[in-house]
């Protein structure tokens, strides 16, 4: 089964730096557990949809409005057969979480507004959930204002968490990327 995380661009460096995507809430009160979210909604999870405020007013915004304020859209692609932790549907994770029901309902309510459905909802509970066998997709919407998926890279993690890119990958993330005279002669045989 495939299963998506998505995020936005000013968020990508630190999950590629980390080498996971971490649990939510970080710290949260005793006994709730974090979880690592996923959905299976592979067009777009719109609870993943970030707050914003325009003319002095919370809202929730557009896949467009996070596209140019959150520097694109990223997502995760996980393949469940590959994942060495266990990912449990919502169905499960709600009763095991062990949230207040006032953060449950705060969670549901959110999803209503944003027309997101729970059912898609999956995560590991209490657990890091590891992008070494996940690949990097950007979203790109397209002349018919439909988000296009394309693949960035397929993001190598070994157990030291050094991420291995091409340098053109890690541009096309973003990231900022030099290379000096020493290093460019030594990949060059000394050529400039």
């Amino acid at each position: 089964m495939k299963l998506f995380h998505y995020t936005i661009g000013i968020k990508v460096e630190s999950i590629l730096e980390s080498g996971v995507i971490r649990t939510s809430p970080v710290k949260p009160p005793y006994p709730e557990k974090p979880i690592s979210w996923l959905s299976s909604n592979a067009t777009y999870e719109n609870s993943a949809l970030k707050l914003g405020m325009l003319g002095g007013e919370s809202m929730i915004m557009t896949l467009e409005q996070m596209e140019q304020q959150g520097q694109g859209i990223y997502r995760f692609v996980f393949d469940t057969e590959n994942l060495d932790v266990e990912v449990m549907p919502w169905s499960l994770l709600r009763p095991r979480c062990k949230a207040k029901p006032k953060i449950i309902k705060r969670l549901l309510d959110r999803a209503n507004i944003a027309k997101s459905s729970p059912a898609e909802w999956y995560g590991t509970l209490d657990q890091d959930l590891p992008i070494a066998t996940a690949t990097l997709e950007v979203g790109v919407m397209g002349n018919d204002g439909k988000l296009v998926w394309m693949e960035v890279c397929k993001p190598t993690v070994d157990t030291s968490k050094v991420l291995q890119v091409t340098v053109d990958e890690a541009k096309a993330l973003g990231l900022g990327v030099e290379c000096t005279d020493e290093t460019w002669k030594a990949m060059h045989g000394g050529a400039q």
